[in-house]
């Protein structure tokens, strides 16, 4: 639904009058301490709602769009049972920051959500943005069955199809959550406009399919729905470590742990499947092992799928892949062996660098070496098949472009993440002296050229990205790519630096963690340029003096792992900073201009 089309105008136009404040009925019946109300009758909707006939479905979308209260506890409906107060007070005893909502910070929203007509054809909306913006790039879901079962039970009559059944609860609330983030509903839109450029509704909604997803168990019982809702919550949540919000792996290691119990890993099962349900978890089953092997090297933790834990081939003669994806065409196909050939590089370094004994004693040789060797053997075969070429196409679509983009940069960023594990551990052999000093500044000289090269070829690609408006649509996939390049090259004083502050920028429409990941890559960029020298791919990336920028590693002055610096990097730094002591949430010099790099050439040279 477009916000031009002049019949929404008019819709809205007669929707947005003042209406009166809204009330609810008190609900009595159960004891003061008791942390849930009991359910009211029809006669008596929850949350303000004046529906004549309802169901779990209306009742959950309701609550959803209700405003949020000091204490927000998971209706009965949808699971109940989880003590929200309780929580809350654990977090406040335990001094853990404890996110602060109220009626008040909603304002007009309060109001202008309260029709149910209104409520409903939003939850239709955010639906269909799904389906056109994260379904393409996740296609876990069949759209056609999806909104045949949701359209059912939005307007319900006195006789219903017994055959079919309301969604779960917990994938609905997550994929309302979805399109939340890319919906230019004009009431999405007014928030934005009105919160400076932040979407109260998204956060709630994000919050509240968690919370629904808590409710109903979906960590502790293994079905498919629940390895979907999962495997999309995952991507759905903050991954900043201050944010009392924030997750870093928790649903995606239980989206893996159900596909053990179900048995996706072993071909013999998913033989036994029928053909919808084993197009569904075959595709699933890949998006995990890739996503934990990203996951893994980026979060600098032991990945939970190893290499034989499956049996299962990609292209299987069992395996019906999604037609509205067309995996089966060739260019698909290499670009999903590409990227599962990528995963297993990840794997392997994560699994490495996830050992105690690393910080302490050093990357061995044979890891650096291995690691390097992979990444050259991977671009040799892959690069210039599955990655973005030099003659970029402008006429590429959405898809085609994110996807070529998505490969060419996970690629490039491995080297960032390999030349920060080096800088931080250094070599061990180097450290016990076992190896000559010339010998190990040379490897370091090559591992930072490539992870510069692959740096500004990350920016090249954000500056395309960017100027199309396509990280506005990403499902934070490109998200920690676009990041660590913008950080290596804001630390080095680079002026590429700004063009991955642009797409951070843009990126925040979706995912508001960026807007600070954004200011403080600006602060690090300005510091660097002012009071540092630049680091050529030539010098040693030991630096021996406060005021040369320092990679990620061990936490420095003037940073805390509060601070985005530190978001993407697990949480640690290395060496001393010439980042300002000022916090990182501070206003930074604007970031207006990309200059002539806004249409940086996407080019491999410097």
């Amino acid at each position: 639904m477009s916000p031009t089309d002049p019949f929404v105008a008019v819709q809205l136009q007669n929707t947005y009058t003042a209406l009166a404040a809204a009330t609810r009925t008190p609900l009595s019946s159960q004891s003061e301490s008791s942390p849930f109300t009991p359910f009211p009758t029809q006669a008596e909707p929850p949350y303000g709602s004046t529906r004549q006939h309802t169901n779990s479905t209306l009742q959950l979308i309701d609550w959803l769009f209700s405003p949020p209260e000091d204490i927000i506890t998971v209706p009965p409906f949808v699971g109940g049972g989880v003590d929200v107060a309780g929580y809350r007070n654990f977090l406040i005893r335990s001094k853990i920051p404890v996110p602060q909502n109220s009626d008040a910070d909603w304002g007009d929203l309060k109001r202008h959500l309260q029709p149910d007509d209104l409520r409903t054809e939003l939850t239709n909306d955010l639906v269909e943005v799904y389906f056109q913006i994260c379904h393409s790039r996740m296609p876990l879901l069949s759209p056609n069955e999806f909104r045949t079962r949701l359209k059912a039970y939005l307007r319900p009559t006195s006789t219903l199809d017994p055959t079919i059944l309301p969604l779960p609860h917990a994938l609905l609330a997550t994929v309302i959550a979805w399109g939340a983030k890319f919906s230019e509903h004009p009431l999405l839109v007014h928030d934005r406009e009105t919160n400076s450029g932040r979407s109260r509704i998204c956060r709630i909604l994000t919050r509240r399919a968690r919370e629904v997803s808590e409710g109903e168990k979906i960590h502790r019982i293994p079905t498919y729905d629940n390895v979907i809702t999962a495997l999309l919550l995952e991507p759905l949540q903050s991954h900043n470590p201050s944010d009392p919000d924030g997750f870093r792996g928790f649903w995606l290691n239980c989206g893996v742990r159900h596909l053990f119990e179900l048995q996706i890993n072993r071909k013999a099962r998913l033989a036994e499947l029928d053909e919808d349900i084993r197009t569904k978890m075959t595709y699933a089953w890949w998006m995990a092992v890739v996503s934990d092997a990203y996951a893994a090297v980026y979060w600098r933790r032991k990945p939970v799928i190893e290499d034989d834990d499956y049996d299962v081939e990609y292209m299987g003669d069992y395996i019906v892949l999604p037609p509205e994806v067309a995996l089966v065409v060739k260019e698909n196909t290499e670009a999903w062996k590409a990227n599962l050939d990528m995963a297993k590089i990840a794997r392997t370094l994560a699994r490495q660098l996830a050992r105690p004994d690393v910080p302490t004693r050093g990357m061995p040789f044979a890891v650096l070496h291995q690691a390097m060797d992979s990444l050259r053997a991977w671009e040799t075969q892959y690069l210039l098949t599955v990655g973005v070429p030099n003659n970029f196409q402008a006429d590429w679509d959405f898809i085609a472009a994110v996807s070529a983009c998505t490969c060419d940069a996970q690629y490039h960023v491995m080297w960032v993440i390999l030349h920060s594990a080096l800088e931080e551990f250094r070599l061990r052999e180097a450290r016990n002296g076992e190896m000559d000093d010339k010998v190990a500044q040379e490897l370091e000289r090559q591992v930072a050229e490539k992870a510069l090269t692959g740096a500004i070829r990350i920016a090249g690609l954000t500056s395309v990205l960017t100027s199309n408006g396509y990280l506005r649509l990403d499902p934070n996939i490109l998200h920690f790519s676009t990041y660590a390049a913008g950080m290596f090259l804001a630390r080095h004083g680079k002026s590429e630096a700004k063009i991955c502050i642009k797409g951070l920028e843009q990126y925040s429409f979706a995912f508001e963690e960026a807007f600070e990941q954004a200011k403080w890559m600006q602060q690090v960029y300005v510091s660097s340029t002012i009071t540092t020298t630049h680091l050529s791919p030539q010098t040693s990336y030991h630096p021996s003096s406060a005021n040369t920028p320092s990679m990620p590693g061990p936490l420095s002055s003037g940073e805390t792992p509060d601070s985005p610096l530190v978001i993407y990097m697990g949480g640690h730094t290395n060496g001393t900073s010439s980042v300002p002591q000022a916090s990182p949430y501070t206003e930074s010099p604007a970031s207006s201009a990309v200059d002539s790099q806004a249409s940086y050439s996407l080019g491999y040279g410097a």
